[in-house]
């Protein structure tokens, strides 16, 4: 295992070196791609020039205002500026949308990219604190491609090199349906599924791909943010196994703030707009013959995983744990499903080129 946490504590951070250049050129910079643009303000606090428009490919965007910022197209940019930057905040999209930006009339000076997706500053000193389960998970981990999963997504979250992951990364229509020759699921017709944090449906039409027939036993699928339930009430309304609950997922019974204002991506916040209900899988389901557990809970995995107790001892379902919202996940997932359960053989698995979508998958033994 190749994991360096001092070059990690050593190293300035990748954030601090682009705000250096862009304040060094004095060049205007454009940013590109909206999403989560609202996390950045700190971030363009620091600049000398503060950006001014967005540049996206959506023509519905175009023209319009998000967070201050006008929305225009990438031919717009070559309109206002003759000598300019661009930020992409669409990481997952980099390549293509540099290319794009490369073949411009006038193409931009620099382009830089930001992974800000809960880019923490003591992420070096966390991960080297917990150097020896890091270990111990690396170590009992099922396969190599694991290992090798694990140590870099570790790597990419200190030091936020997107090559780190080239060697690792999974197709993204293969989440939590892996075929059977990589990690042995053997999806079924007679599996009982928990989709947590089901969003629009999207996971059942996944899982049914997967199962012969476009049937199952039974889909319980729990999603908190109004707007996001009524999509998957919607898309699976004539589909009498799938039973949808208006619930986040949590170690008990409780009412949470929460935000919706991101989509696929709404999470429990103190400074939320909306009050949801969340309950535990054990008091919901209670003695259901549960034989697959999919969570994507926003950073309550391990709440979630701890009402759940009953059911993973009892029946030891498959599981499929995200472990991207925090660095602490990395760590504490695995510990915890050893903990439910000792017998588990545990899989890392990663889908996409920066710090979203790493699953931990959990199998008993054959």
């Amino acid at each position: 295992m190749k994991i360096n946490y001092e070059n990690a504590l050593k190293q300035k951070e990748y954030r601090s070196q682009i705000i250096s250049e862009i304040n060094t050129s004095k060049n205007p910079t454009v940013l590109f791609g909206w999403n989560k643009i609202q996390v950045l303000e700190p971030f363009f606090d620091k600049l000398d020039v503060k950006p001014e428009y967005l540049c996206d490919n959506d023509t519905n965007k175009q023209g319009e205002t998000f967070f201050g910022y006008k929305v225009i197209s990438p031919n717009d940019v070559t309109k206002i500026y003759t000598n300019y930057n661009v930020l992409i905040l669409a990481a997952s999209h980099f390549e293509e949308i540099s290319v794009q930006l490369k073949s411009l009339t006038i193409p931009p000076q620099k382009i830089y990219c930001l992974d800000i997706y809960n880019e923490r500053s003591d992420t070096a000193e966390y991960y080297k604190s917990q150097e020896e389960n890091i270990r111990y998970i690396y170590d009992h981990l099922a396969d190599d491609l694991s290992k090798k999963t694990f140590e870099a997504v570790i790597n990419y979250r200190m030091y936020r090199n997107s090559s780190l992951l080239s060697d690792i990364v999974q197709p993204i229509e293969s989440t939590y349906f892996p075929d059977s020759e990589d990690i042995p699921l053997h999806i079924s017709q007679e599996e009982v599924f928990v989709d947590g944090g089901a969003f629009c449906g999207d996971t059942v039409e996944n899982l049914l791909v997967k199962c012969q027939g476009g049937v199952c036993k039974a889909i319980h699928s729990f999603e908190p943010d109004p707007k996001n339930y009524s999509l998957l009430r919607e898309s699976t309304k004539y589909l009498p196994f799938v039973h949808c609950y208006q619930l986040g997922l949590s170690d008990g019974a409780a009412t949470l703030n929460f935000s919706s204002a991101l989509g696929p991506s709404s999470y429990v916040d103190d400074n939320g707009t909306i009050s949801v209900k969340v309950d535990s899988i054990d008091n919901v389901l209670k003695d259901v013959p549960v034989t697959y557990i999919k969570l994507d809970v926003e950073g309550a995995e391990c709440a979630a995983l701890r009402g759940a107790k009953h059911i993973i001892q009892k029946y030891n379902p498959k599981l499929a744990i995200c472990t991207y919202h925090s660095d602490q996940d990395m760590v504490e997932v695995p510990l915890l499903l050893w903990k439910l359960n000792p017998n588990y053989v545990l899989y890392f698995r990663h889908y996409t080129d920066i710090s979203i979508e790493t699953v931990c998958y959990g199998i008993l033994p054959e």
